[in-house]
Parts: C-alpha cells; structure tokens; sequence
C-alpha cells in the first residue's frame, strides 16, 4: 500500500502552522529566560548584601548567561574582584568598559576606573627559554605564546 504524497498546499497549510507556533513559543521562551535571569540577579544581590560573594558570583554568572545586561556584568565584575578571580575580574570590567560605549551608558567611566585600579593586580606570566630550539613553540593551554 502506497502512501499519497501531500499536496503542495497541504506542506504550505502546516509550515505556516509552525511558523505560527513558534512565533508564539519564541517571545514565551525569551520572556522566561528574562525572568530566570531577573531571579538568579536578585539572589545574587541579596547574597552579596550578606557578603557571600562566592555564592553570589555563580548566580550572576547564570543571570548574564540569559540576559547580557550591564549592571549585571558590572555586578558580576565586582563579585570576581572580591572572591580573588583578578582576571576575570579584570576580563569583565573590560568587557562592561566596552558595552557601555556601545550603550553610549554613563557607567562606562566606572568600569575604566575599576579596571585600571585591578590592572597592577593581574597576575603575569613570564617564559625566560634558556637554550631555544629551533623552530621551539611556547604553549599556554592552546594559545601559543
């Protein structure tokens, strides 16, 4: 038994019907990142009032991951600068520096100022190769140096 194929209408009439479905679910799901991303900030904050940053620090991670706002990067800047992580720290304060430019945001100048006072904290690395080999390639994870 052979099986009748669909009739080009009938493939229009059901890939409107999921455009329709997921122009609805879209907004849904994005409306429900938004407010997971509301809750893991507001724990964060309310963690970071208790000055448990070393909780707080993986909420707004989780926050900014849904919503990549600026007071939260901000915020999670902050929360790594306090529990020791300098380089990320120092990695977001950048990155905020940036999208506040982009935002044409006042706190642009706060995430400089936080980023040049971390800067002489960063840890740095130094490879001093006694006897080079030629064609010697130095390796830090998979960057080459």
């Amino acid at each position: 038994m052979s099986s009748k194929p669909k009739c080009p209408s009938a493939l229009v009439r059901h890939a409107f019907l999921v455009a329709c479905v997921l122009s609805w679910i879209g907004p849904a799901l994005a409306q429900g990142d938004a407010a997971a991303a509301e809750q893991h900030y507001k724990d964060a904050k309310a963690l970071t009032a208790k000055g448990n940053y070393a909780e707080a620090c993986p909420k707004f991670e989780a926050s900014y991951k849904l919503d990549k706002g600026l007071g939260t990067l901000i915020n999670l800047a902050d929360c790594h600068e306090h529990i020791g992580r300098v380089a990320s720290a120092w990695a977001e304060w950048n990155e905020a520096a940036d999208l506040a430019k982009r935002e044409n945001d006042k706190r642009r100048k706060y995430a400089e100022e936080r980023r040049g006072k971390i800067e002489p904290r960063l840890p740095k690395l130094k490879v001093d190769v006694q006897n080079p080999v030629a064609g010697l390639s130095v390796y830090r994870g998979d960057t080459e140096l």
